[in-house]
C-alpha cells in the first residue's frame, strides 16, 4: 500500500514516551508494535468495500482507498488534494459545511444518510460516518469519513415498500405460509374476502378457509409446492368465515430463502364469485338464446309447413267445388251426375268451412279470447252426438264404433259445443289412421272427482319419438313423403280446449297390439250446483236438423236481408225463400233503413263489413227508434269475422245471433224462427 492510500504518516522520531523514559531496546519495541498496527489497519482500509476516506478540517481530501475509487469513480490520485465537495451535490454543500463544523465540535456523525455524486454523474445514496481526528496532543487535526453505498439497498426498500404498499391495497386475497401450511402474512384483501383480521389469521392453519370436502386439494398443493411446482389460476371453492362458500382463482408459488432452498409458499386468491355468477347468467342466458333461435327456427320451418299445408288443403276442395260447377254451368250432366256434383261441392265447402273454422279457433285459443259457454252436461249425450258427427266416415271405411259407458251420471262443468269439438276432433283422427274393417271404442270411465274419456282405435298407433309432439300446432305424424290431409290443427285444439276446462288430455300406444289411446280427464261436476257457473243466454244451435221433424217454416216471416255483395245476398234471400219466408233485400246499410219503415221486417239478416255504414252502425240507428216503429226489431249478424270477439262485439251490440260465413241454411233458418216465436 502507498503511502497516499494508507494516509499513514512517517514513522516518529525515538524520542522518550508519555510514561518515562525508555531504553532503547524498549523504544524499538514500541514502534515494531506502532508499525504492524498501521499497517494492519491500512490491509484493513485498503480492503474494505466501503469508501473510507481521511480530509483536512477544510474539507481536502488527505486518503482514498480502494473503496472509494469503487463507489465514486475517482482514483486516489485524483481524489486526494481535492475538496471533499467533488462529490457533494451542489443542493447538499450546506450539510458538508454542518459536518465539518459538528467535527471541529469534537462530535461524531453516525450512519447520517444522504446523497453523493459519482465521477460519471450518477447520485448515489450512502450511509456516512465521520468521525474527529486527533493528533498526539489530542487537538483535532481533521477527520475520517466511511461512506457506504446504499443505493441499492435504498431502490430494494423502495420496491419492497412498494411491493408492500400493493399488498396491502389489493383488493385481492395475498397470503403466506408455511409448507405446513401456517399463515405467515394476511393482507387487507384477505380480510374482505374471508372475513379473518390478520391478527386472527396470521399463525393459524390455512384449512380455516378451505371445506372440508376440499382438504385434499391442499395436501396436493403443498405437495406440489416442495417439488418447486406453482399452480396457477386454480377454480376451486373457500368458505368465509360466516360461513359462506366463495368462488376463488388461487395462483400459489413457491418462497424461497437466500440458497436458493423452499421455505414457504406465497398465494393469491382472487373472489370470483360475483364473475361466476354472470357467467352462469350468461350462460343461461346464451342457452334461452340457442333455444329461442332453435325454436323460432322451428316455428318457421312448422309455418312454412303450414302454409303449404293450408295452400293443399284450401285447393284441394277448392279446385272439386269449381271443377263441378263449370260442369254444372256448361250443363250436360244426368240427373245422377248432377247430384253428384251438387253433393261433391256440398261436402268440399263443408271441408272447407271446418279448416277456417279450425285456424280461427287457434288464434282464439293463442289470444286468450275464446269464450266458454259453461253449464252442467251429460258427458254420454256429447260423447254419443260426436259419434253422430263421424259415423258417416266411420261407415264408408266400414269402421265400428262403440261407445262403451263405464260409469254411472258423468256428468262435469263443460261448454257443450266446445267439448263436443273435442271428442269429435278425437274420433275424427281414430277413424282416419284407423284401417278399414277397423275398430274404435269409447270409454266413459269416471273417479270420484273426474270422468274420463278414452278414444282408442287398432290403427298403426303414434310413433315413439313423435308422442311428445302429438299436440303441438302444425305437427303430423307421418313419415317424410307420406302427408296425411289436415292442417295438423286438431289435436292443439284439443289440448287447449280441455285446459280451458280445467282438465288434461294424454296420448299413448296401446299396450297389447296396435292403436292409439287418447284420454280426456276433466273435473266432476259439484254436487251441489250453484249460479255462480257463467251460462251463456243465447242456446247453441244444432249443425243438422232435429231427428224427426223437418226444416223450420218460415211462412209469413218479413225478413230484411242486408249485404253489400249481391252474390251472398241473392245466395241467402233465395234460401230463406225456400223456407217460405218474406225476402227483402238491401245492398246497403242506407238503402236497409229506407225499405226498414216501409217493410217492417219481423227479423233482420245483416252483413257486418260494408262500405260507407256497417251493420253495427245500421243497427244502432234501428235500436235508435221507438217500439211502435221497430226499435226492437231482433237481428241477426251474419258475417266472415268468425272470431271469438267478432261474435262478443256483435251480441253487445244488440244483434241476438252472431253467425259465420258459410251459413248452413237450417241454422240460419233455426236462429231467425226462434227469434220470431220470441216475439222480437
Amino acid at each position: 500500500m502507498t503511502k497516499a492510500r494508507a494516509g499513514a504518516a512517517k514513522r516518529p522520531s525515538a524520542g522518550p514516551t508519555s510514561r518515562g523514559e525508555a531504553g532503547p531496546e524498549t523504544a524499538s519495541t514500541f514502534y515494531e508494535q506502532e508499525g504492524l498496527a498501521q499497517a494492519l489497519l491500512g490491509a484493513i482500509v485498503a480492503s474494505s468495500d466501503d469508501a473510507i476516506i481521511s480530509k483536512t478540517l477544510d474539507g481536502v481530501i488527505t486518503s482514498w482507498n480502494a473503496g472509494a475509487e469503487k463507489i465514486f469513480g475517482y482514483t486516489a490520485a485524483e481524489a486526494i488534494g481535492q475538496s471533499i465537495t467533488m462529490i457533494v451535490p451542489e443542493d447538499r454543500l450546506d450539510e458538508e459545511a454542518e459536518v465539518l463544523r459538528r467535527v471541529r465540535a469534537g462530535e461524531r456523525i453516525d450512519h447520517f444518510e444522504t446523497v453523493r455524486r459519482g465521477k460519471d454523474g450518477r447520485v448515489l445514496d450512502v450511509s456516512v460516518t465521520v468521525s474527529p481526528v486527533r493528533d498526539r496532543s489530542g487537538r483535532i487535526v481533521g477527520a475520517s469519513k466511511v461512506a457506504r453505498d446504499i443505493t441499492e439497498r435504498k431502490r430494494l426498500d423502495l420496491v419492497q415498500a412498494r411491493l408492500a404498499s400493493v399488498i396491502e391495497s389489493s383488493d385481492d386475497a395475498i397470503i403466506t405460509k408455511t409448507l405446513d401450511g401456517i399463515i405467515t402474512s394476511w393482507n387487507r384483501g384477505a380480510e374482505k374476502i374471508f372475513g379473518y383480521t390478520a391478527e386472527e389469521a396470521v399463525g393459524r392453519s390455512i384449512t380455516i378457509v378451505i371445506p372440508e370436502d376440499r382438504l385434499d386439494e391442499e395436501t396436493e398443493v403443498l405437495r406440489r409446492l416442495r417439488l418447486g411446482q406453482k399452480i396457477d389460476h386454480f377454480e376451486t371453492v373457500r368458505r368465509s368465515r360466516d360461513g359462506r362458500l366463495l368462488d376463488v382463482s388461487l395462483t400459489v408459488s413457491p418462497v424461497r430463502d437466500g440458497s436458493g432452498r423452499i421455505v414457504g409458499a406465497s398465494k393469491v386468491a382472487r373472489d370470483i364469485t360475483e364473475r361466476k355468477r354472470r357467467d352462469s347468467e350468461r350462460q343461461a342466458w346464451l342457452e334461452r338464446e340457442q333455444q329461442a333461435r332453435r325454436q323460432a327456427e322451428r316455428a318457421v320451418q312448422a309455418r312454412d309447413e303450414f302454409l303449404a299445408t293450408v295452400s293443399h288443403e284450401l285447393r284441394s276442395p277448392l279446385n272439386a267445388i269449381m271443377g263441378w260447377a263449370h260442369l254444372l254451368r256448361t250443363g250436360g250432366l244426368d240427373a245422377e251426375r248432377v247430384q253428384r256434383a251438387v253433393d261433391t261441392i256440398a261436402r268440399n265447402a263443408a271441408l272447407q268451412s271446418q279448416l277456417i273454422a279450425d285456424i280461427l279457433d287457434v288464434q282464439s285459443l293463442t289470444s286468450g279470447k275464446l269464450r266458454l259457454n259453461v253449464q252442467e252436461i251429460d258427458l254420454a249425450f256429447v260423447v254419443e252426438a260426436a259419434i253422430d258427427g263421424v259415423r258417416p266416415a266411420a261407415v264408408a271405411k266400414q269402421i265400428t264404433v262403440t261407445p262403451l259407458v263405464e260409469v254411472a251420471n258423468p256428468r262435469t262443468m263443460a261448454d257443450p259445443d266446445r267439448l263436443q269439438q273435442v271428442i269429435w276432433n278425437l274420433l275424427s283422427n281414430a277413424v282416419k289412421f284407423t284401417p278399414e274393417g277397423g275398430r274404435v271404442d269409447v270409454h266413459l270411465r269416471g273417479t270420484e272427482s273426474a270422468v274420463e274419456v278414452v278414444v282408442q282405435d287398432n290403427g298403426p298407433g303414434v310413433r315413439p319419438e313423435f308422442l311428445p309432439q302429438v299436440f303441438e300446432r302444425f305437427r303430423q305424424d307421418a313419415p317424410a313423403g307420406h302427408r296425411q290431409g289436415g292442417l295438423g290443427l286438431g289435436l292443439a285444439i284439443v289440448r287447449q280446449l280441455v285446459e280451458l276446462h280445467g282438465g288434461s288430455v294424454t296420448a299413448s300406444n296401446r299396450e297389447v297390439g296396435t292403436g292409439a289411446v287418447f284420454t280426456v280427464r276433466l273435473p266432476r261436476a259439484p254436487k251441489v250446483h250453484t249460479d255462480a257457473v257463467d251460462v251463456r243466454p243465447i242456446p247453441s244451435l244444432g249443425d243438422s236438423e232435429p231427428e224427426g221433424e223437418g226444416p223450420p217454416s218460415l211462412h209469413e216471416l218479413r225478413i230484411l236481408v242486408v249485404d253489400d255483395e249481391p252474390e251472398a245476398r241473392e245466395v241467402v234471400a233465395e234460401l230463406l225463400s225456400r223456407f217460405g219466408a218474406d225476402v227483402t233485400r238491401a245492398g246497403s246499410a242506407e238503402e236497409a233503413l229506407t225499405l226498414f219503415s216501409r217493410v217492417r221486417p219481423h227479423v233482420v239478416v245483416s252483413d257486418i263489413s260494408m262500405p260507407d255504414r256497417d251493420g253495427y252502425s245500421l243497427l244502432r240507428q234501428i235500436r235508435g227508434l221507438s217500439k211502435a216503429d221497430g226499435g226492437l226489431t231482433p237481428a241477426v249478424a251474419l258475417t266472415a269475422g268468425a272470431a271469438g270477439e267478432d261474435r262478443l262485439r256483435a251480441l253487445r251490440a244488440g244483434f241476438q245471433y252472431h253467425l259465420p260465413k258459410p251459413v248452413k241454411p237450417v241454422e240460419l233458418a233455426q236462429a231467425i224462427a226462434s227469434l220470431a216465436a220470441a216475439g222480437g
